[in-house]
């Protein structure tokens, strides 16, 4: 059949060009579908390969220029949308087969182009019609399949092949055994779980996992409360573990060892520092490799090892000497055992206006001497003699009244609280506000007095 230019039903001539009109058409060419086409844009070669914007179609169908390449639109008027399928019509399908792929790349090298990265849709059971995502990049000459959608709902995350780099990571969707979902980390032969991030059953907590020679072991809980357990699965604190709570108390707990270790690496100082209000208010450290201290400011103590002493300290426990009280008048100790009686300094270099006792103050000495007493302290009673859970009596001590003493000292015009062997204190008590006073005495000191009107 000869070639023709077709114009007759008000196409302008050459717009379709040296068309063979036979049948089946085998190559034809047009300029284009419109009046301002000005080159070929419509090709369908001798293969059946369709070419739009290119005379030589790569493909079944070849889509050459700038903007979009593809644009679908749907004008249904229910549910469904515009749709694309990529579909594998195999006469002998298998496992393994891939049904379509998506690949993208372009010009890597002056015009030399390459496909960089790839999806695919592979059949994993073509029995059981079950498939899964694939998404490939490229490494250089060759393409590794680095994550994977499988027909669970689980993300594979990493190499799929057993080389060095095989590690993965497995976004498991609806869980498995005691758990909702968990993000997998896996090593040799892909699918063995290294470690393992998941939401426990209710799906109210969070739970680490790592491998060890029996296996995968929970190792840390983050709970639905906020409460953070290391070791442990149990909020309590009574069994192994730590227990982190959201409030911000934690608690450690061990069975027959330390719970926790300090260690300051370079010179001594603060391990622990305590803050109330952002205000530091006491601290615990070391000093000097052989002690530790606890001070709050300017009252502290120290112990020391190489010594076998504790004595005060004030601030990195530097030592304070004769500064510190041991106890106060409010809150006294009870007893104190010692296998010596106290040592009190009395060197003539750190006193002043050294004098022999006045008459008055031996008068007094001698009165005081004749007001010693026998007694009972009332708090001893009460918990002993007037106590029916007590098979204890109170014993009887020896000393003197404090108030007697004060009165003989008046009675020679003299003034009790000058004399270091007297005491008088007040406060007010910090649970019932009473204000409150106590007198005391020095009896090394008294007795000292005493033995001088001798």
């Amino acid at each position: 059949m000869a070639r023709t230019t077709i114009n007759s039903l008000g196409v302008p001539a050459g717009t379709i060009v040296a068309a063979d009109l036979t049948y089946p058409l085998t190559t034809f060419s047009s300029t284009g579908i419109d009046d301002n086409a000005d080159a070929t844009a419509i090709t369908i070669d001798s293969s059946e390969k369709v070419g739009i914007g290119t005379a030589s179609p790569a493909a079944l169908l070849h889509i050459n220029g700038s903007g979009d390449a593809i644009r679908v639109t749907s004008t249904n008027s229910g549910a469904g949308g515009a749709q694309v399928d990529l579909l594998h019509f195999s006469a002998s399908p298998a496992d393994g087969d891939d049904h379509a792929s998506i690949n993208f790349g372009g010009y890597y090298s002056g015009s030399t182009s390459a496909y960089g990265s790839a999806i695919r849709s592979n059949w994993t059971d073509v029995s059981a019609r079950e498939a899964c995502l694939k998404f490939y990049t490229r490494d250089d000459t060759t393409f590794y399949n680095h994550m994977q959608l499988n027909h669970f709902g689980h993300l594979l995350v990493g190499r799929e092949d057993n080389s060095s780099h095989s590690s993965r990571v497995k976004i498991v969707n609806g869980g498995g055994s005691g758990y909702e979902a968990s993000l997998d980390f896996c090593y040799e032969g892909k699918d063995t779980v290294r470690a393992r991030l998941n939401t426990d059953a209710s799906g109210g907590a969070i739970e680490f996992h790592t491998f060890d020679s029996d296996g995968l072991q929970e190792r840390m809980r983050l709970t639905s409360n906020g409460t953070v357990l290391v070791g442990k699965t149990a909020e309590n604190n009574s069994s192994t573990g730590v227990r982190i709570n959201e409030g911000g108390d934690a608690s450690f707990c061990k069975s027959g060892a330390r719970t926790i270790v300090s260690n300051r690496l370079t010179n001594s100082g603060d391990h622990i520092i305590f803050l109330r209000n952002n205000s530091t208010v006491g601290a615990i450290g070391d000093k000097d490799s052989d002690s530790i201290y606890i001070q709050q400011g300017d009252a502290g103590l120290r112990f020391v090892d190489s010594a076998n002493a504790v004595f005060p300290c004030k601030e990195l426990g530097v030592p304070r000497d004769n500064a510190v009280y041991l106890g106060q008048t409010s809150a006294r100790f009870h007893t104190v055992y010692a296998g010596t009686g106290s040592i009190n300094t009395s060197d003539r270099n750190e006193k002043q206006d050294i004098e022999a006792p006045t008459d008055a103050e031996k008068r007094v000495a001698v009165a005081a001497k004749g007001l010693l007493r026998k007694y009972r302290w009332k708090d001893a009673v009460a918990a002993k003699d007037n106590n029916s859970d007590s098979d204890e009596v109170a014993r009887i001590h020896f000393g003197i009244v404090a108030q007697d003493l004060k009165a003989a000292f008046e009675a020679e015009s003299l003034d009790a609280g000058r004399y270091g062997m007297f005491t008088y204190d007040s406060w007010k008590d910090e649970e019932t506000g009473e204000q409150k006073s106590r007198m005391g005495i020095r009896y090394s000191e008294l007795l000292a007095f005493i033995i001088a009107a001798i």
